[in-house]
C-alpha cells in the first residue's frame, strides 16, 4: 500500500475553523459562537485553534436526535398566525 492511501483513510482528530464551517455547512463566526456556548469543544495547539472531530460529530447527532422543527420565515409567519400574534390582530 502507498503512504498517500493510508493517509487518505485516516479520519482527523481536530479540524480548524475554517474547515469546521466547511464542515457544517455554516459560517467561521458560527463555530466560534458554537465553542463559546460549548456545542463544540476546542483547544490551542501553538497558536492554532482546533475543534475536536468528536465534538462535531456529538453535535450532529444531537441535532439528529432532536424533534425537526421547520424554522423558515414562511413556518414562523404560520405560528404566529395560528397563535394571533400577527400585527393585524392587535
Amino acid at each position: 500500500m502507498s503512504e498517500k492511501s493510508d493517509h487518505e483513510r485516516v479520519e482527523p482528530l481536530a479540524l480548524s475553523p475554517r474547515a469546521t464551517a466547511i464542515a457544517l455547512d455554516c459560517s467561521i463566526d458560527r463555530v466560534y459562537r458554537l465553542i463559546k456556548a460549548r456545542e463544540l469543544i476546542a483547544y490551542k495547539d501553538g497558536s492554532h485553534t482546533k475543534i475536536t472531530m468528536a465534538s462535531i460529530k456529538a453535535r450532529q447527532a444531537r441535532l439528529l436526535a432532536a424533534p425537526f422543527q421547520p424554522t423558515s420565515i414562511a413556518a414562523n409567519r404560520r405560528h404566529s398566525a395560528d397563535h394571533g400574534n400577527t400585527p393585524d390582530a392587535a
